[in-house]
């Protein structure tokens, strides 16, 4: 949607959202983006994921959001690395091009781990829980849902989420001791 100058939603049929994205807010975010102008240095990642007004260019999609890391704000780079999970959970009986989402997904969450934004735990714990519990038909793996969950506990700690979920990979590992202190 559209916001008007006092910041409000303006209530406009999809084509004239489509025609103002495409000949004004496009372009403008395009300029400043070129220029160095924060957020549209990262915002016009939105565009090449979405493929709104441009084609559909993952590679600058991740480019502009990596800009947007370095400028402290991660919420692109957590969208793209959320766009592969969600590619990978959709790949059930792909596993070579599934295996290749959730590991451009991991790459992508370390990165986001080194930003130290208490958000990235959600994705930490949806992408441990691929290999703890083998959803979307992936191989268990414990020994990598604990990688993930250990990494996350490290840049996240106390994260109630990710200590529950290493409780439950305890369990699995029949490690009793290990998981109650998580659970504790």
């Amino acid at each position: 949607y559209i916001t008007g100058e006092d910041g409000k939603r303006l209530d406009l049929p999809p084509e004239k959202v489509r025609r103002r994205l495409e000949q004004e807010i496009f372009p403008e975010t395009q300029r400043k983006a070129e220029s160095g102008t924060a957020p549209h240095v990262w915002t016009i990642g939105f565009f090449y994921l979405t493929g709104v007004c441009v084609e559909k260019d993952l590679a600058k999609a991740e480019a502009a959001f990596r800009k947007g890391l370095e400028h402290d704000s991660p919420v692109g780079f957590l969208t793209l690395a959320n766009y592969y999970y969600h590619m990978g959970s959709t790949l059930r009986n792909e596993r070579e091009e599934q295996t290749s989402h959730f590991n451009k997904t991991e790459t992508l969450f370390d990165e986001l781990l080194e930003s130290g934004g208490p958000q990235v735990a959600g994705l930490g714990v949806s992408l441990a829980s691929v290999y703890l519990f083998g959803w979307y038909d992936a191989e268990k793996d414990f020994d990598r849902a604990g990688e993930i969950l250990d990494r996350t506990e490290k840049a996240i700690p106390g994260n109630p989420s990710v200590l529950l979920h290493q409780s439950k990979r305890y369990i699995f590992l029949k490690d009793y001791p290990k998981a109650y202190d998580y659970a504790e």
